[in-house]
């Protein structure tokens, strides 16, 4: 094999694969101690300690004849680990992250039910970004004819592809939003820029995210879109619309990572429990 594999300077403690859980390799990263965690600085990967695992991971990557770069954190495009993760794939829950006390406080104070939302981030202005916990979606439709009834066959070959699907239906738009945060404006994205915004004039500290193309250096939001009306350019000038500084893109990303994790948990619960028969995948009878 060819394939190049990037060896990551991780931390003084440990190095990194960028990889999936269900690589190739998944059972020999296991056997020499690798941990696999899906919210690292640059997102899913194995983690190893420095000190006992990566002469075995470089040993391991020799005899699949599999060449490897040494890369830092910033050739992979970040600045650096916005978390502390030991060399068992750890993650410590950084202090901008609302614990389950301080998210219930906060749902409290704004009249919302705390459980209806996984994860809260405190910005670096005191601002609560909190994202909220979807149901699982466990009953899909496809069309009945062509590409579509193509896919819906693909998807119910197997076991297998019946629970991929469901994870990914599931999980899609968390690692959509990081890959947004990470890349800006990539994929699907019209909008350029992500902003905050806050649409409760009685000041509650809660605020949501939108995308915009405006740019955070912009003081006439309304020009900027082109819009007739004046409500951005009103919550901008009363303080309710403001861009997001480098770090709060940086908390956030760190929030959505732990989003993901969570209803990834709460997917292989389901399938452990309920297994792929309680999932429905149906067609449009009346295409056919």
């Amino acid at each position: 094999m060819e394939t190049d594999i990037k060896l990551i300077d991780y931390s003084e403690k440990a190095v990194a694969i960028k990889a999936d859980y269900d690589c190739v390799l998944q059972d020999e990263f296991k056997l020499i101690g690798g941990r696999f965690n899906s919210r690292l600085s640059f997102g899913a990967g194995w983690i190893f300690s420095r000190k006992k695992h990566e002469g075995n991971l470089r040993g391991l990557f020799d005899n699949y004849g599999l060449s490897v770069a040494s890369v830092t954190l910033a050739d992979m495009g970040v600045n650096g680990d916005k978390t502390s993760t030991n060399s068992d794939g750890k993650t410590e829950t950084p202090e901008y992250i609302l614990t389950d006390k301080e998210r219930k406080e906060w749902a409290q104070n704004i009249g919302y039910d705390y459980k209806n939302y996984n994860v809260a981030i405190m910005l670096s202005g005191g601002e609560i970004v909190a994202i909220q916990k979807p149901d699982l979606k466990t009953e899909f439709w496809h069309h009945d004819e062509g590409p579509g009834y193509d896919e819906h066959c693909r998807i119910t070959e197997t076991a297998k592809t019946k629970r991929d699907y469901f994870i990914g239906e599931n999980t899609d738009s968390f690692r959509e939003m990081i890959a947004d945060f990470i890349s800006p404006g990539t994929g699907d994205n019209y909008y350029k820029y992500l902003w905050l915004g806050n649409w409760h004039r009685d000041g509650s500290n809660q605020w949501q995210l939108k995308w915009l193309n405006i740019s955070p250096e912009s003081t006439n939001c309304r020009q900027a879109l082109g819009w007739h009306d004046t409500q951005l350019q009103s919550m901008y000038d009363e303080g309710r619309f403001k861009p997001l500084s480098d770090d709060d893109r940086a908390r956030l990303l760190t929030g959505y990572r732990i989003a993901l994790e969570a209803i990834e948990k709460r997917c292989n619960a389901y399938l452990k429990r309920y297994g792929e028969d309680k999932l429905s995948f149906k067609t449009y009878w009346a295409d056919r």
